[in-house]
């Protein structure tokens, strides 16, 4: 049966509406599914839906040419995509906004972060752990009650918190700037579903799933991960990919920005490594700058931040292969020869303060967050693949494995208002992988923290290289460059400087993605003495034509 047959054209028209109604149900069930636990298995199930919804709508567009399908399908995919995260944002705005009293307010942080404690103990503890797991599950109890009431009493907050309203594609292209180009992804059964859009155009693109392609995108990783690996071998295989899953994308404007929309395995490349040249090397960022954000609507929330004045919290702990914790792996975390040389030359680009040594505590960075507008840990990280929600960032160490771990369930009660966060530890990007919602990351967490954009790492990086890189990086933000601009240009820089040595390998730059809202940061140091050095022009300007028009 051709695809261009009445029936054919029915049935899908038939799956669009019954997609339709799904997500409709879908809307309905999920502010009744209460733990993170469940709602990831609600969308893990719900995913065939969207599937079929986009296979349809691009079957439709196919064949009709009527671009409207475009727009039906990319809100198949914002539907599909961040629905946690999206969640907890429009929470936190929802308490910011539902007029609901001080004290349940603070009623419900203080049982958030009582939970989190005693899940850390139990984590922890080595010795009978039934108290602890009674005393949690009062705890939960209690906040689950909570959580009821302001969702019965206050229906503002139950409104704002469960929105299930998604950008459209319309409004993403608003919000556009003339030169960049979106590209959301969807990782299916049996095709990648792409759709590009720029200022005024949109394309949706299907690319069949190879049977090597998952395969091909592993061995990748591993070998940007492997500074022996082949660099040649390692150019061939990523232009395939290349070619495969942007190439025919970029054929349309003229675009000096890519913001990506990753999904599935993708979520894995970091796409400014890609090769462009087939017949040599010749990597994307060398002609774009590149950023990523789990979905379009989740743009709209962290781009509607105002920025703030930008000073910067910096970290270097220093660690020596031993552990006084009784948390085993802190004693795997080998020292950082360059962290603090790192840290001290970021602080030559901004103002701020920096914390080294036993000073870069877990104390030190809670009491002193909320006064800066950029934070940079300059750190280790360690995913805990079995429990990603205890993947942690370590602090200096004072006797205490609690105190001196950053987790990612911490992040979930943490509140800070910053600008840009920039995880310089190995692989802080990296985390449990779940359909829709990308790794459940430490960088991740951040977000859930209230960061406007992060900066992390998608494998274990060098410490060395990474201080040159980070260097150049704040020197560009500092220079008024946007977020994504300034990593495109300080990796620029590191390749033009070490083209002819090993370090040209993608291992040793190309590690750092930027997420989220890449506005350039508004630097108030470098206005402050502009407008001084106005005044003292205009002042002087002023005297000399008095002194001048007295001698006449």
């Amino acid at each position: 049966v051709s695809l261009n047959s009445l029936g054919n054209i029915d049935n899908y028209k038939n799956t669009l509406e019954t997609v339709n109604l799904g997500i409709k149900i879908l809307d309905t069930l999920k502010p009744t599914f209460r733990s993170k636990a469940d709602q990831l298995f609600l969308i893990e199930d719900a995913f065939p839906l969207f599937e079929s919804g986009l296979e349809a709508a691009y079957q439709l567009y196919a064949s009709s040419s009527d671009d409207s399908y475009i727009d039906l399908a990319f809100r198949y995919s914002e539907k599909s995509k961040s629905v946690l995260l999206l969640e907890a944002l429009l929470e936190a705005k929802a308490t910011q906004f539902a007029n609901i009293p001080n004290d349940l307010l603070e009623r419900e942080s203080e049982l958030k972060s009582e939970i989190t404690y005693l899940e850390k103990q139990i984590k922890n503890s080595e010795t009978d752990k039934s108290n602890l797991k009674d005393a949690l599950f009062s705890l939960k109890e209690e906040y689950r009650q909570l959580v009821r009431k302001l969702e019965t009493d206050y229906k503002s907050y139950y409104n704002l918190k469960y929105n299930s309203t998604t950008v459209s594609l319309e409004e993403a292209q608003k919000s556009l700037a003339k030169n960049h180009l979106l590209i959301s992804y969807f990782y299916g059964n049996k095709a990648i579903y792409a759709i590009a859009l720029n200022g005024s155009e949109k394309k949706m693109f299907r690319i069949p799933i190879a049977a090597d392609l998952e395969a091909s995108i592993k061995k990748v990783y591993q070998m940007l991960s492997d500074p022996k690996s082949d660099v040649m071998a390692l150019g061939s295989a990523t232009y395939k990919i290349y070619e495969l899953l942007l190439k025919p994308i970029l054929n349309f404007g003229d675009h000096k920005k890519l913001i990506i929309i990753p999904d599935g395995l993708l979520n894995y490349l970091p796409f400014a490594v890609l090769n462009t040249n087939p017949g040599g090397i010749g990597y994307l960022v060398e002609n774009y700058a590149i950023s990523y954000v789990n979905s379009a609507t989740l743009l709209s929330e962290l781009e509607e931040r105002q920025p703030k004045e930008h000073t910067i919290l910096a970290f270097a702990p220093s660690f020596d292969g031993t552990v006084s914790v009784s948390n085993p792996d802190r004693g795997k975390l080998l020292p950082l020869p360059n962290n603090k040389k790192e840290v001290e030359q970021i602080l030559r680009s901004f103002h701020g303060r920096a914390y080294v040594d036993g000073d870069a505590s877990l104390h030190n960075f809670k009491s002193q967050l909320s006064s800066f507008g950029m934070v940079h840990l300059a750190t280790h990280a360690i995913f805990d693949d079995a429990a990603p929600e205890y993947s942690y960032l370590a602090f200096a160490q004072h006797g205490n494995a609690v105190e001196d771990l950053l987790y990612v369930a911490d992040l979930y009660n943490l509140k800070l208002d910053a600008d840009l966060v920039t995880l310089s530890a190995c692989e802080s990007g990296i985390g449990d992988l779940k359909r829709g919602e990308g790794f459940l990351s430490l960088a991740r967490g951040f977000f859930y923290s209230g960061a406007a954009s992060i900066a992390s790492t998608l494998w274990k990086i060098n410490d060395a290289s990474t201080t040159t890189l980070m260097t150049s990086f704040y020197k560009n933000l500092s220079n008024g460059e946007s977020k994504d601009i300034a990593l495109q240009n300080a990796q620029i820089a590191f390749l033009q400087n070490n083209r002819d040595n090993a370090l040209s390998h993608p291992y040793y730059w190309s590690a750092f993605v930027i997420s989220g809202n890449t506005a350039a940061v508004s630097f108030s140091y470098n206005w402050t003495w502009f407008i001084l050095g106005t005044l003292v022009v205009l002042v002087s300007g002023f005297l000399y034509f008095k002194t001048k028009k007295g001698v006449n």
